[in-house]
């Protein structure tokens, strides 16, 4: 499964930094630059992640959306039932 708080906050527009155990799960092509992912235990790595978010203002891409808003989901079901 998911991290249903990082699915909340990309959905938001917010910007995530998360280790690849913490994003497993998440379609990560889909996220664009709001999902910056780095390697287990490299506490360096997410801190200049973390850093240098701070600077950068990207908007999540319409592809996130199609994925992961309830709407497409229902959709997908019922399409996926029918």
């Amino acid at each position: 499964g998911v991290k249903t708080k990082m699915i909340e906050a990309l959905g938001m527009n917010t910007t995530v930094v998360a280790t690849e155990t913490g994003a497993a799960g998440v379609n990560k092509e889909v996220c664009g630059n709001k999902l910056k992912v780095v390697k287990d235990n490299d506490w360096g790595a997410f801190t200049n992640a973390v850093t240098g978010i701070a600077s950068q203002s990207f908007e999540i891409p319409q592809t996130f959306y199609q994925q992961y808003a309830w709407e497409s989901i229902v959709k997908k079901v019922v399409s996926d039932l029918s």
